[in-house]
């Protein structure tokens, strides 16, 4: 993440990043999942916060080698990117995103996630908003919102939508993929496909 890798309990507020951020599973993985997580504020949130922060460096995020497993057996792996962070089961409030967001799966990759605001999420996002392209390019598993890859289990509120979204598989202005959870007060006026 361009302000912090891991995020546990606490709050980051009233950041700010620019520039450029990459990632690949190769490098940033956890050894056991096979995951890269490349987010504008953080990389990964368990139980944080983060409130009214802007992101407007681009991203990159890569699945493209097979990852063994501390048991020994060899799978494929996965990218999350995200706006503001990649994963979390924390709150995300009054942060926006503007950079390029390109989340991509290779030969050897499962699926890749990448949302405007978050690439996966289950926790509640509101006032937030993603004016930036946003793209899950090269697997039909793959997830593209415009405010969340994947969602579920809260409520996302008072968000909107105007960048280009793309996926090889779900894709939308808002959730690409929604497994449960609200959805209320949000528009989308982006391009989507």
């Amino acid at each position: 993440g361009g302000i912090c890798g891991y995020l546990g309990a606490g709050t980051i507020s009233n950041c700010t990043v620019s520039g450029e951020i990459n990632a690949h599973e190769a490098c940033v993985a956890k050894v056991d999942k096979g995951i890269s997580f490349a987010g504008g504020i953080v990389g990964e949130s368990s139980n944080g916060s983060i409130d009214i922060c802007v992101k407007t460096a681009d991203i990159t995020a890569i699945a493209d080698a097979p990852t063994q497993s501390e048991n020994g057996s060899t799978h494929g792996s996965s990218s999350q990117a995200g706006g503001i962070v990649a994963k979390t089961t924390g709150v995300i409030s009054a942060s926006y995103n503007t950079g390029k967001i390109v989340a991509t799966t290779g030969i050897n990759g499962i699926y890749s996630n990448a949302g405007g605001i978050t690439a996966s999420s289950n926790n509640d996002i509101s006032m937030c908003y993603n004016t930036g392209v946003v793209q899950a390019l090269g697997n039909p598993n793959n997830n593209a919102g415009g405010i969340a890859a994947g969602f579920s289990k809260a409520t996302i509120s008072n968000c909107y939508n105007t960048g280009y979204i793309m996926a090889d598989g779900n894709v939308a202005g808002i959730v690409g993929y929604l497994s449960s959870g609200t959805v209320a007060n949000v528009y989308n006026v982006g391009e989507v496909s």
